[in-house]
């Protein structure tokens, strides 16, 4: 408790670890050091990852990752509590950078740990989890590459496997709207002509073709996108939102006409 610094250490664990898993392995090899000092009455383990803190403490409902270094950590601390009846085992958890003494000297060794050498190259549950989605998206994005049947989409930035950003929260009915414009699906003059559709090809309002983009650059609208600023708002799924605000004030003025 006089603040003397015992030991250190640091140890690379690979590409294929967590953050988690990298504090779980360090509580363990310290507790594994704490017990050591025979003379010892207390052991304070303090981390700055908060999940690791709850499954040191309680019980664990479900296996996670680095689950195996869990148990041995817990096996370890109590087989050297329950040898004296007066010694106690703390888990604490520390943010980082609160000026505790000591946590930048545990940062350095952390900075150590990752440039050091791979002894035995590890892969957690969560590394591998990592690893999956890697591997999907690589092949998604691959996969989506080869469809000539969608070069309509091809434009528009996604961030695969199967996520579009910037849908969240948009009314149903606007964004199938949105879609259908950046897609070119829908009831436009260029795709009913594509599959020889007999239907009516102009807008009702503004007796003009029905382009991709109509919906925001009919002629009878208070004010009217132009056809390559639509295109643009179109292609950048960020602009979602603001693209289906407009839609929904254009849709209520061409219904009240």
């Amino acid at each position: 408790m006089d603040g003397t610094t015992l030991e250190t250490g640091h140890s690379a664990l690979g590409k294929w670890v967590e953050v988690a898993d990298a504090e779980a392995y360090g509580a363990c090899e310290a507790a594994k050091r704490a017990v050591m000092h025979t003379d010892a009455e207390e052991i304070w383990i303090c981390l700055d990852n908060q999940g690791v803190v709850d499954r040191l403490r309680n019980p664990q409902k479900r296996n996670s990752t680095s689950q195996d270094i869990i148990d041995r950590t817990k096996r370890i601390l109590n087989t050297w509590k329950n040898r004296k009846d007066r010694r106690r085992v703390q888990v604490l958890w520390v943010p980082g950078h609160v000026g505790l003494e000591g946590n930048e000297q545990a940062d350095a060794q952390a900075k150590l740990g990752c440039l050091g050498h791979i002894r035995e190259p590890r892969v957690s549950l969560a590394g591998a989890k990592r690893w999956r989605r890697n591997q999907l998206r690589e092949e998604y994005e691959k996969w989506w590459k080869g469809q000539k049947g969608y070069r309509p989409l091809q434009d528009i930035p996604c961030s695969p496997p199967f996520r579009t950003p910037g849908y969240k929260g948009v009314d149903r009915t606007e964004l199938g709207h949105i879609l259908a414009a950046r897609t070119g699906h829908g009831d436009f003059d260029q795709y009913h002509d594509r599959f020889n559709h007999q239907c009516p090809r102009k807008c009702i309002h503004c007796k003009q073709p029905k382009e991709r983009g109509h919906m925001w650059t009919c002629k009878t609208l208070p004010r009217p996108w132009g056809q390559r600023f639509t295109d643009k708002l179109l292609k950048n799924t960020k602009a979602t939102k603001y693209v289906a605000s407009v839609l929904h004030r254009n849709l209520r003025h061409l219904q009240q006409r």
